[in-house]
């Protein structure tokens, strides 16, 4: 190929040697033939002793053989310059052509690669989508979890009250002390379930706000699923409270109970979230009301953000959500169809007004 290149770009310029060669063979053969055709004609004509003639007859065959070697290679120059024609046409045609061929390959790589990031990036925000709807419907077990804790707190302090009456009766101071511990621990871990609830809430409308932002639709997860009226929960823990403060304070006044109290009063992380057993007494009342009331708070707080963020994308046309899959939705439904039985069992929970006087 590049021999035939070569070649063909020798063609495309008059050879310079090959040409001198040329001139030095055929100049001499064509000016003396020349020179003789002349010398004939003269002579035919009895002009030879004629002195302009023999002039002529010197000088015009030079003359004609360069300008025959002149036309020549004029005419060998024309013909190399339209074969480099020729060759420079050929060649912007095969380089315009490939040039096409490469433009038309970089914009099908082009198509294909924005495809394929199109694809890639539809695939990642569905698995983001994915794994959001996946939080929230973790965080919303938990939260229920949390809720189906609350009646089993509430009984076992009840019960460790119960028992707390029946040791002091028999005189059983230690255990009596035990009992009251125990029904804080139990109160202590319902007022964690509230918060735990109450958290829940909260970061359930975070979670729909980050799906919004993804581009998901929310519609499924528009309400946090716990639901609860804090002043049918506050009722039975009220009373509790009240009782516990009570019989601690009824046993103090007798100086056995009085003395084992003071052993026991100020020993460390005895109930959870409070310093010691005299904290929790003191303090057990206000911190379950609180945590109920800002479970409240927070569960409509959750509910109007909600609300304000899902109303905020509908108002807005640019945006088009991705629905939620099917398993996504009826995953939410199972638990809010779950969370009626839970709520029933709250509401029934008793306290039995416990006392020993």
């Amino acid at each position: 190929m590049l021999m035939q290149d070569v070649q063909s770009h020798e063609d495309e310029s008059v050879n310079n040697d090959s040409f001198g060669c040329l001139v030095l063979v055929f100049f001499p053969i064509l000016t003396i033939s020349l020179f003789f055709a002349l010398m004939s004609m003269v002579k035919k004509n009895g002009e030879h002793s004629h002195g302009g003639a023999i002039f002529a007859v010197w000088i015009i065959p030079p003359i004609v053989s360069t300008l025959i070697m002149y036309l020549v290679y004029s005419f060998m120059s024309a013909r190399a310059a339209n074969r480099k024609k020729v060759r420079l046409e050929r060649e912007a045609k095969e380089r315009a052509q490939k040039e096409a061929e490469l433009r038309e390959r970089q914009a099908r790589e082009k198509v294909e690669k924005a495809r394929e990031l199109a694809a890639r990036k539809s695939r990642e925000k569905r698995e983001r989508l994915a794994r959001i709807a996946q939080y929230i419907t973790n965080n919303s077990e938990s939260a229920i979890e949390s809720m189906q804790c609350l009646p089993g707190w509430l009984a076992a302090a009840d019960d460790s009250a119960r028992l707390a009456v029946e040791h002091y009766q028999d005189g059983a101071f230690s255990p009596f002390w035990s009992d009251i511990e125990q029904a804080y621990r139990f109160l202590a871990e319902y007022r964690d379930s509230v918060i735990a609830i109450s958290q829940a809430a909260g970061r359930h409308a975070a979670l729909v706000e980050d799906m919004l932002r993804e581009g998901g639709d929310p519609g499924p997860y528009s309400r946090f699923p716990v639901t609860l009226d804090n002043n049918r929960i506050k009722g039975a823990l009220n009373d509790a409270t009240q009782d516990l403060e009570s019989m601690t304070y009824e046993a103090q006044k007798d100086p056995v109970f009085a003395q084992i109290w003071e052993q026991r009063r100020l020993t460390s992380a005895v109930v959870s979230g409070f310093a010691n057993l005299e904290t929790a007494v003191r303090d057990m009342k206000r911190a379950v009301v609180e945590s109920i009331e800002s479970m409240e708070r927070n569960i409509i707080d959750s509910n109007i953000r909600v609300e304000q963020a899902i109303e905020m994308a509908k108002s807005d046309i640019s945006l088009h959500l991705l629905d939620a899959s099917k398993e996504q939705a009826e995953s939410m439904q199972r638990l809010i169809g779950k969370v009626g039985e839970v709520e029933r069992e709250v509401y029934r929970q008793n306290w039995g007004h416990y006392s020993i006087l």
